[in-house]
């Protein structure tokens, strides 16, 4: 076997790059010839880094999984026990406006968790028809007051009802990243500038809503500027940034249906240009939401699937003050034991991952075999891609943190489907 080695060479501009040699000897009538094959191991070793690269990835998506799940466990069960605090008494006001701010709270925490899930794809963006303008103008309150005297910021906004499809919570982590990205890369003072617009087109509105967001800063090589949305990259020192923060933005943009690209020239600053399909507001109510049917839980047997105890309680005494009969299980197989007994169910409330190794994507056709006229209402802390092709259209899905109004409007559309069906 000829020996081989991995070595560098240099281009006549002086540049160094990876190549492998082989070499071997062959001896000849002329005496011993040694030959060798070179090799350009340039796009191997890049494609090494990608392929590092993107088993980081999967790791920080099983962890985000994981995380977001027993997270919005806690702010659901947060969330439901302020929720029966407020039910008890008559509450002084100071008590009240407290457990108000709890609520608050909790709703924050489950919009903070969205933009790493929707990056690690383990969640799909929650799409409304959101106001751009609106949401930009927020952002730049936010950078005037936090960039110091020797930045400028400027909002041009030349489209006053700038309407994307796009969830409000991720555009805003958008905005705030590709704001404070910009403020990083002005030293000695400087601008920012924000431009919204839309591109013409012959139909009565824009057909495209374009953002840019521009900065006089220090700018990027062009090296630099190619590798600006990998993920963990980064040119700041250490301990000033993850290399999460633009390709988070990447990550969303496209996600959402839109563009997002940058030129820069070193000395002079950088710009962002993002592109957005517009959208027209729909006012069209929720047919299920409107149609005349059961306006209480009066009577309803509802199966409770939940392996949090505490979350699995609080759900239980929200349906319970609703007017459901509830019977409560922590796993799948708990379940199913409940309902080959000989119990009977109108609606089936479980979670998404159950901690038995049974999802409950899979309990639910299980049970339905058993029931076929059972209704099926799904919580998650995440929407796992993986089981979306298990989902029925006709199941309701619940995202986490849950609220009692979010279980009692799940529940009703759920019973109102079922009685047309």
């Amino acid at each position: 076997m000829a020996p081989r080695r991995e070595i560098f060479a240099r281009k006549r501009s002086g540049e160094t790059f990876p190549i492998e040699a082989t070499i071997f000897k062959i001896d000849t009538s002329d005496g011993p010839l040694l030959t060798a094959i070179i090799r350009d191991l340039t796009e191997a070793n890049e494609m090494q880094v990608r392929l590092i690269h993107a088993e980081k990835m999967k790791v920080l998506g099983q962890m985000a999984g994981g995380i977001a799940h027993d997270f919005n466990n806690l702010l659901s069960i947060i969330r439901g026990n302020t929720e029966i605090a407020r039910d008890h008494a008559i509450l002084p006001q100071a008590i009240e406006r407290q457990l108000e701010a709890i609520n608050s709270s909790c709703a924050h925490g489950a919009d903070l968790i969205k933009p790493l899930l929707v990056f690690s794809r383990k969640s799909a963006p929650t799409a409304q028809v959101i106001n751009l303008a609106a949401i930009l103008e927020e952002v730049v309150a936010v950078l005037r007051r936090t960039v110091g005297v020797k930045i400028a910021v400027t909002a041009r906004l030349n489209l006053p009802h700038a309407n994307i499809l796009a969830d409000p919570a991720l555009i805003q982590t958008v905005l705030l990243n590709l704001a404070f990205n910009a403020r990083d890369a002005i030293s000695d003072g400087g601008e920012i500038v924000f431009t919204l617009k839309g591109a013409p087109t012959e139909k009565s509105g824009p057909e495209f809503i374009i953002l840019t967001v521009e900065d006089t800063g220090h700018g990027m090589s062009e090296n630099v500027r190619a590798r600006i949305f990998e993920p963990f990259y980064t040119t700041k020192p250490e301990g000033k940034g993850t290399g999460l923060g633009l390709s988070m933005v990447y990550s969303i943009v496209t996600q959402t249906g839109g563009t997002i690209e940058v030129k820069s020239i070193v000395g002079k600053g950088s710009c962002f240009t993002l592109c957005f399909p517009a959208s027209v507001p729909q006012n069209t109510p929720d047919a299920a939401a409107t149609r005349p049917g059961r306006k209480d839980l009066g009577g309803v047997r509802i199966l409770h699937v939940e392996d949090n105890q505490d979350l699995r309680d609080i759900c239980a005494i929200h349906m319970q003050q609703l007017g459901a009969g509830v019977f409560s299980a922590s796993n799948a197989r708990e379940a199913l034991e409940i309902v080959e007994s000989g119990a009977h169910f109108d609606i089936l409330v479980t979670d998404l991952h159950l901690g038995d190794g049974i999802s409950g994507a899979a309990l639910a056709l299980a049970l339905r075999q058993r029931l076929q006229h059972l209704g099926v209402v799904v919580t998650t802390g995440y929407l796992d891609l993986t089981h979306a092709a298990n989902l029925d259209p006709d199941w309701i899905m619940l995202q986490k943190p849950l609220s009692r109004a979010d279980l009692r409007t799940g529940l009703l559309t759920m019973l109102n489907r079922s009685a047309s069906d």
